[in-house]
């Protein structure tokens, strides 16, 4: 998308912690944080914190991929990746 900032993979990748957990799926790039505590699988969403977790999402309920789009920030394009805002 025109306009939007672009940041590197190595930006997500700074985002790993609890307390600042960004995640890629198919190429985009959501801001999890405030999903971390209610995740079902507890931990699991911080084993590919701040990396892509599309291995480690798909498989899960379907209502878990409808909600992601409410943490979405940006979506990869290669290297770079292109901001979105989240949807409201």
């Amino acid at each position: 998308m025109l306009g939007f900032p672009k940041v590197l993979k190595t930006e997500v990748s700074l985002h790993n912690k609890r307390t600042d957990c960004w995640i890629i799926i198919k190429d985009k790039v959501y801001d999890v944080t405030s999903y971390v505590e209610e995740h079902p699988g507890g931990d699991a969403i911080l084993v590919h914190a701040g990396d892509d977790s599309i291995e480690g999402f798909f498989g899960y309920a379907s209502s878990t991929k409808t909600r992601l789009n409410l943490f979405i920030l940006h979506s990869n394009k290669g290297d770079e990746m292109s901001f979105f805002p989240k949807e409201e």
